[in-house]
């Protein structure tokens, strides 16, 4: 035992003089060297036969230790283990991170493309025509809609229906006269999503359609009474934009139809919701 003790004394003894430094390998062979620096990933070391030649790195992560020529050692097990739990955390969190992204776009998907849509509208409709709107003014217009929205883009069929009592001018001898119109467009309407976010977007659209238009008249003169009706097919232009909040939307749609040179178009605003 005595004698195994001297031995290795003699041996760091040795190395001190000559000031040789060993880079012990994880397999367990051996580079005698002199070592410069030891960075976060690299050991910079000359090889000790050639002191001036080319620095060179290792990895610290292939190596298990260094005797450096004062007989002090330095392992790097441990340094290994912190650095790989290390880039495992990173790559955790990267791969969490991904996964959390990947959802969220595919939420927002989920809600830029709502595929088939069924739903209603209501809102309130003025006339441009300075006649019907004196006669008639503003009223209430509903209706129903069915389409497909898809990557921002979206094609909707569209039904409405106006109906409103009016007070017709009376001439001569005519006691009393009640008239009612109505107006049903049935139209088809390309969308643009200009913008969304989650279950936020604004769109704008243009479309094209028909006219069903429908006015009846009953008036009293004389002791007699009387009524006419009229129906009218005409077709119809329009412009709309708007912002949806799924499931309820809120639009302002500009229409242009004229038929036997009377404008039956007008401005509607309206809001609904969807399925």
């Amino acid at each position: 035992m005595k004698h195994c003790i001297l031995f290795v004394v003699l041996i760091m003894c040795i190395l001190t003089v000559k000031g040789q430094d060993f880079i012990i390998k994880n397999d367990k062979t051996e580079i005698k060297a002199k070592v410069i620096e030891i960075q976060e990933e690299f050991i910079k070391y000359y090889l000790f036969e050639s002191p001036e030649g080319p620095i060179r790195n290792i990895r610290i992560s292939d190596v298990f230790m260094i005797i450096y020529s004062d007989g002090t050692r330095e392992t790097f097990t441990n340094k290994n283990i912190e650095k790989t739990e290390v880039i495992q955390a990173k790559e955790s969190k990267s791969i969490v991170s991904y996964q959390d992204k990947n959802q969220e776009k595919k939420q927002n998907d989920k809600s830029t493309n709502l595929g088939f849509i069924f739903g209603g509208k209501a809102g309130y409709y003025i006339p441009y025509s300075q006649n019907i709107s004196e006669i008639y003014g503003g009223g209430f217009m509903g209706g129903l809609v069915i389409g497909y929205w898809a990557e921002g883009a979206g094609l909707e069929i569209d039904w409405r229906y106006y109906s409103k009592a009016g007070d017709p001018y009376t001439y001569g001898s005519v006691d009393q006269a009640d008239c009612q119109l109505s107006i049903s467009p049935l139209t088809l309407t390309g969308y643009w999503d200009a913008y969304h976010k989650g279950n936020f977007s604004s769109y704008v659209g243009a479309g094209l359609g028909v006219s069903f238009i429908k006015e009846d008249l009953v008036m009293s003169a004389i002791g007699q009474t009387g009524s006419a009706s009229a129906s009218l097919t005409g077709f119809e232009f329009h412009s709309t934009g708007g912002i949806r909040f799924s499931p309820f939307y809120i639009e302002i749609t500009f229409s242009s139809c004229t038929v036997k040179e009377i404008g039956f178009g007008g401005i509607l605003i309206s809001g609904g919701l969807f399925f």
